[in-house]
Parts: structure tokens; C-alpha cells; sequence
């Protein structure tokens, strides 16, 4: 009995082609799957790190106005959820109140600050002078500000701790916790507070005129005006520059909105210089100048005469001697002799 025996040369069955390019193909979608999911991975690594650096930077800040700062709050050595003190930036900028606080509801830190005039000069401050501070992809859930060593003489230390979430995408969210602690540079009394009213009142000389200057040939001038302040108008200054002369102006109708000088004593035929200070309870202070060229012509005083004696000269003149005392704003003496009652000096 014969049999048929078929002779394999070589290469692959399809059956054995089809499973290799299977095998092949689902190493390289587990490959490439891998690839992005670390890819995905490290965008979004880098991202939250970015993210964190941002709101990092913004903790800084309130870190370097705690430094500068002075006045802060008692009854918070096991933390507060809010921060408010004072804080000078600069020797030559004024005291401000600064205050940090979460709104729960956003997990945004914010920040109100005392501004110098405007809507936000007063305290306490109104809604409108709070505004986000960080970031809105870092969500806040914990901020506590811990103030310790808080005795006179000691630098005090406050410790800021934050917890809250890091969102990257919209889907993705990572944890993070951080603290850091501060020192005031004491570049001012440590229990310094901010002036209540930064707003300096409004002054206007309104008569004898509104302008810049004035010419009169008067010896004295008397001023009237108007003052506006935010709180209210304390006291009414004034100064005449070129005598040094100063008092205090009086209210019209018992508020300085409208006020008065006394009659104030101008220097003849030079420029006076009139100078009128509205103060507040803050101790914010406007002005208005009022320049007034005075015409009076300077007449100088009459001599005192001290003593009058004569004596015979040798060749039988009669001579007269006078002694005055000097007078201010004289340079020049004459002396003229006059006989009979219609006699005129030369």
C-alpha cells in the first residue's frame, strides 16, 4: 500500500502568520497605552507642580507683608482661620490694615486691604475691598495662621498651614499640604496700628476770590472758604509764610464745611503767602494757598527823638545836636533847619 507524503520546503501557515501579528499587535497597543498613560502621567505632574509653584508664590506674598507687619491679632497660638494686622511695606508708605481669610465656599483665599483714599480707606472694610488672592485651580479646605511669642520685647512668629486640593483638569485632584513661618522685620512699633481714616479732607479758599492770587492794597485780609472730609473736619488752620503769622480759623454754621480767618495782617509791598489747613480726626490734612501781592506802600516810622542839646562854637555859632533811635525799614536820614512858621523843608 502506497502512502502520500507531502514535503514541508519552509515559511508559516496562516494560522501561525495570524498569530504572530496578534501577538505583535497587542504588544504595541500595551506598549503605546503605556507610553501615554506615563506621558499623561507626567503632564499632569508637571501641571500640578505648576500649579502648586503659583499658589506657593502667592503664600510668599502674605509672607512678606507678615514681615513688614505689626498688630496682630491675640487668642491665635492654636490658629485662626483669618489674619488681621498691619502692615508697612515700606519705611515711606503709610500703615494699612491687611486681612487673609477663606471663603469656604470657593476654597479661594481672600484679601482685603486698607487702601490710602477712596472706597477702601476706612475700617472696618466693606465687601467690595476683598478680592480673590490665589488661584482657582487649588482649592482650600484648611488655613490656619498661628501667632506665638506675641510679648514685649520678643519677636513674634506666625506659621502659616494650608491644606487643600490641586485640580488639573477638571478631573484629576492631588492633595497637598504646606507650612511656613514668619518673623516681622519690627521696622516700626510692633503694636503699631493703621490710621482708621486715610482720606485727607478737601479745603478751598472761596473769597476774597477763588483763583491762585490776589492783589490788594489792604493791610490785612480776611479768608472764607469751604472743607469736606469722608468723616468730618476737626479744625481749620492758618499761616501767613512770609511774616511766619498762624492761628486757627472758626466755623460758620457750627461744622467747618463752611469756615473763616480772622483778619490776618499782610506784610505791605511784598507777596504774601496765605496758607489754609483743613485736619481730620486721622490726622489727614488738606490745604489750599491763596498768593496775595500787596500794593500798601512801606512807610517807614517816625523817629524817636531821644535827646536835643546845643552849644555855642568858637566863632560864636550856635550849634544843635539830636539823637533819634533807629526805625525798621529806614535807610536814609535827613535833617533840615526851619525858621519861621511858613517855613517849608527843601
Amino acid at each position: 500500500m502506497m502512502k502520500n507524503i507531502t514535503k514541508r520546503t519552509g515559511g508559516f501557515t496562516l494560522i501561525e502568520i495570524l498569530i504572530a501579528l496578534s501577538i505583535f499587535t497587542l504588544s504595541s497597543l500595551l506598549i503605546t497605552s503605556s507610553f501615554l498613560t506615563l506621558s499623561s502621567v507626567q503632564k499632569q505632574t508637571k501641571s500640578a507642580q505648576e500649579i502648586l509653584n503659583e499658589f506657593r508664590f502667592s503664600i510668599d506674598l502674605v509672607g512678606k507683608e507678615l514681615t513688614s507687619g505689626s498688630a496682630f491679632p491675640d487668642d491665635c497660638e492654636n490658629g485662626c482661620d483669618n489674619i488681621i494686622f498691619a502692615t508697612k511695606v515700606r519705611p515711606d508708605v503709610p500703615l494699612r490694615r491687611i486681612e487673609y481669610a477663606l471663603n469656604a465656599d470657593t476654597g479661594i483665599i481672600m484679601k482685603g486691604e486698607q487702601k490710602t483714599f477712596g472706597l477702601c480707606s476706612t475700617i472696618p472694610l466693606d465687601l467690595e475691598c476683598y478680592q480673590p488672592f490665589t488661584t482657582d485651580r487649588v482649592s482650600v479646605d484648611l488655613l490656619n495662621f498661628f501667632v506665638n511669642n506675641k510679648v514685649e520685647g520678643s519677636q513674634v512668629i506666625i506659621t502659616v498651614a494650608v491644606q487643600g486640593t490641586i485640580l488639573t483638569d477638571g478631573r484629576t485632584q492631588e492633595r497637598f499640604e504646606m507650612s511656613s513661618t514668619y518673623s516681622p522685620r519690627l521696622l516700626q512699633d510692633p503694636n503699631a496700628l493703621p490710621p482708621t481714616d486715610n482720606v485727607p479732607p478737601t479745603v478751598q479758599i472761596t473769597d476774597p476770590t477763588t483763583n491762585d492770587s490776589y492783589t490788594t492794597s489792604e493791610t490785612s485780609l480776611v479768608l472764607e472758604g469751604t472743607a469736606l472730609d469722608n468723616v468730618g473736619i476737626t479744625e481749620i488752620r492758618w499761616r501767613n509764610e512770609a511774616s511766619g503769622q498762624s492761628g486757627f480759623g472758626s466755623s460758620v454754621f457750627g461744622a467747618f464745611d463752611e469756615w473763616e480767618t480772622p483778619a490776618i495782617a499782610l506784610l505791605p509791598s511784598v507777596v504774601n503767602t496765605l496758607v489754609v489747613e483743613a485736619r481730620d480726626d486721622g490726622g489727614n490734612v488738606g490745604t489750599d494757598t491763596l498768593t496775595v501781592n500787596s500794593t500798601t506802600p512801606i512807610i517807614p516810622e517816625t523817629p524817636t527823638i531821644l535827646t536835643v542839646s546845643s552849644s555855642c562854637a568858637g566863632d560864636g555859632s550856635e550849634r544843635m545836636y539830636i539823637d533819634w533811635g533807629a526805625t525798621s525799614d529806614t535807610n536814609r536820614y535827613y535833617v533840615y533847619k526851619c525858621e519861621g512858621a511858613s517855613c517849608t523843608p527843601e
